[in-house]
C-alpha cells in the first residue's frame, strides 16, 4: 500500500477551513481533501476527538467519487482505520472526502490516508467563496425527511445546503463556517426567556488564522439574533452595529471582497433590518422567499428541506453571477 500523509500538498487538495499542520485536523464544515487515485481501496486512519460543548453526538465523512456520491462515514470516538473508498478496477476517480457535520459537535484528526495505488493532486478552482452561516448553511437535520425527529448530526450534511450546492453550480471552491444556534449578539433563546444566550457567539468563535482570501464573503446569520431581538429597536441597533463591525473584520480577512448578506427562508424579522445595513456598508442583499413547507416540506425543527436548499441554492447562483459578472 502507498502511503499519503495528509499534509503534503503535492499529493492531494485541502478544502475548506481545515489546519494543514500534521495531522491535518477536520473541524469546520465541509472541510476536507481530495486527490486523484486509481487505486482499487482507499483507507484512512482517523481519530474522532469529540467536543466537550456538544459530546453526545459523532462526526460524518461524505465521501464522493467523480463528484457522486459513494457513502457516509459514522466517525466515532478514538483511533481507527476506515475503508474511504473500494472499486473492482483501477479506473482513476477523483475522491473527495467531506466533513459533513459541525465544528461544535466533534473534530476528527486524519492520521494518514493509504491506498493501493499513486496519488495525484487536482488543480484548484479559480473561484472561491466564502460562507458564514448559523443551523442553515449547516444543513441542519436536512436528512430527517419529514421534520419528526429529534435532532442528531446522523441527519446533518452540509453538502445538501445552499451554499454547498451553490459551488458545484458556479465551479467555485468553498469555505464554509457555520455553527447552529450561534448568531451575532446572541444564540437562540426559547420564547419563555428575555435575556442573550451569549455563551457562544459566531464574533468569538471565527477562525480568522485559517481563513484563506476569497472572491466574495456570503452571510446568512440573524436567524438566532431574532428570537432574541423580537422587533425591539435597542436590540435592532446592537445587532446592527455588532454584526456590522463583524463582517468589516471578516472581509479584511479574505482580501476585502465583494460581501453578499442573505435572509428569509426560515425567519422574516431581519428581511427588514438587512437592507439598511446592506446599502450603508456597500454590500449586496439578497431575500429568499420563505420556505415552503406544504410543497417542498421541512427538516428537523422546522429548518428548510433539501428541496428549500436546492431553491435557495439556484436564486442564490444568479445573484451572485450578477455580482462577480461569472
Amino acid at each position: 500500500m502507498d502511503t499519503v500523509k495528509v499534509l503534503q500538498e503535492k499529493d492531494c487538495r485541502f478544502l475548506g477551513v481545515c489546519r494543514k499542520d500534521f495531522p491535518l485536523v477536520l473541524e469546520w464544515s465541509a472541510s476536507g481533501v481530495e486527490f486523484f487515485t486509481a487505486a482499487c481501496q482507499a483507507t484512512a486512519v482517523i481519530e474522532g476527538r469529540g467536543n466537550a460543548y456538544r459530546d453526545a453526538n459523532i462526526s460524518y465523512l461524505g465521501i464522493f467519487a467523480d463528484g457522486q456520491f459513494v457513502k457516509k462515514i459514522p466517525v466515532g470516538r478514538g483511533r481507527k482505520k476506515y475503508c474511504l473508498f473500494e472499486q473492482e478496477n483501477n479506473h482513476r476517480v477523483l475522491l473527495r472526502i467531506v466533513k459533513l457535520t459541525e465544528e461544535q459537535y466533534d473534530s476528527l484528526v486524519i492520521d494518514s490516508i493509504e491506498a493501493d495505488g499513486e496519488f495525484c493532486c487536482p488543480e484548484g478552482r479559480k473561484r472561491s467563496l466564502f460562507f458564514i452561516g448559523d443551523s442553515i448553511t449547516a444543513g441542519y437535520g436536512i436528512e430527517d425527511i419529514d421534520g419528526s425527529r429529534v435532532f442528531s448530526t446522523a441527519e446533518e450534511n452540509v453538502t445538501q445546503a445552499y451554499a454547498y450546492r451553490v459551488t458545484g453550480l458556479l465551479d467555485a471552491d468553498s469555505q464554509i463556517v457555520c455553527s447552529s444556534g450561534d448568531g451575532i449578539i446572541s444564540r437562540w433563546i426559547p420564547e419563555e426567556e428575555d435575556a442573550p444566550n451569549t455563551d457562544r457567539l459566531l464574533p468569538d468563535i471565527f477562525p480568522f488564522s485559517e481563513v484563506r482570501p476569497a472572491s466574495a464573503l456570503v452571510s446568512y446569520v440573524g436567524t438566532n439574533d431574532a428570537s432574541y431581538i423580537r422587533g425591539r429597536k435597542e436590540r435592532e441597533r446592537r445587532f446592527l452595529t455588532a454584526y456590522s463591525a463583524f463582517l468589516r473584520k471578516v472581509r479584511m480577512t479574505l482580501g476585502n471582497p465583494p460581501v453578499l448578506l442573505l435572509s428569509g427562508a426560515m425567519e422574516t424579522s431581519m428581511n427588514s433590518l438587512l437592507p439598511g445595513l446592506a446599502e450603508t456598508e456597500g454590500y449586496d442583499y439578497l431575500q429568499f422567499p420563505l420556505q415552503d413547507t406544504l410543497a417542498d416540506g421541512f427538516a428537523t425543527d422546522t429548518h428548510p428541506s433539501a428541496k428549500t436548499h436546492e431553491k435557495m441554492a439556484r436564486l442564490l447562483a444568479e445573484k451572485l453571477q450578477k455580482i462577480l459578472s461569472w
